[in-house]
């Protein structure tokens, strides 16, 4: 029997998480961002990397999470989602404060933006949800 192209089709049951779970913490190193991705090489690194693939895979698992579900459908918050829009409504509410000048050029030549990256890194240490 043909699919209706009038009605989605049904969500796939028990689809598997492509996340893996997360390194112990004390295996963990962190560092200084630092802008890497300057050339078109820099990028193809990058997409063969593992941290690509731990992004994509986490993003894969919030999509696949919400498929054929309506917006208005009730989903439960982790707290570590709940935490993670915290720590988005903080730098939203930082962009607001440095809006982008005409700079002629790429955005990380933008002064206003240089700004905003050194407030958030500054209110990192101290204001921003653990």
């Amino acid at each position: 029997m043909p699919i209706s192209r009038n009605k989605p089709s049904p969500p796939p049951t028990n689809l598997p998480l492509l996340t893996p779970p997360p390194p112990p913490l004390s295996s963990l190193t962190f560092t200084t961002p630092t802008r890497r991705l300057v050339t078109p090489h820099d990028l193809t690194l990058f997409q063969a990397s593992p941290t690509y693939t731990l992004l994509f895979s986490f993003v894969t698992d919030l999509s696949n999470s919400v498929l054929n579900l309506p917006n208005s459908s009730p989903i439960p918050t982790p707290p570590i989602i709940t935490q993670f829009l915290d720590i988005l409504s903080h730098v939203e509410s930082t962009v607001s404060e440095f809006p982008p000048e005409d700079a002629g050029g790429s955005r990380f030549g933008n002064k206003s933006f240089q700004r905003f990256y050194d407030a958030i890194w500054e209110r990192a240490g101290g204001g921003m949800p653990e």
